[in-house]
């Protein structure tokens, strides 16, 4: 007993209820997408005041000043729309040197 499968049996479509409703992938996405957003917008909005509750943690200020000291840097150093054609290279590369920095200080 041989079967032969067709390469496209992966992209057919089968109703999964009897009223005629096909589920596809982009489907489900697509409504776990919505289900998020909207279970994240009413998890992060005070009722009260109809604004975010969203307060940012020590890291996020300390990231959030390294890239503008990195910016500063840049703009001082390369005038222009020069320096902002790189600014994410030298953004990059900042953070890769700096994270093996720590990474070779913890391994001695």
């Amino acid at each position: 007993m041989s079967f032969l499968y067709s390469p496209l049996e992966q992209f057919e479509i089968f109703p999964i209820f009897s009223f005629g409703i096909s589920l596809t992938n982009q489907f489900l996405n697509l409504s776990f997408l919505v289900f998020g957003i909207t279970f994240g917008y009413f998890f992060l909005v005070q009722p009260k005041t109809y604004s975010l509750y969203i307060i940012p943690h020590n890291w996020q200020l300390v990231l959030e000043n390294i890239y503008l000291l990195v910016l500063k840097m840049v703009s001082t150093n390369i005038k222009g729309p020069k320096g902002e054609r790189f600014f994410s290279i030298i953004v990059f590369n900042f953070f890769y040197c700096f994270n093996n920095e720590f990474n070779w200080v913890n391994s001695i």
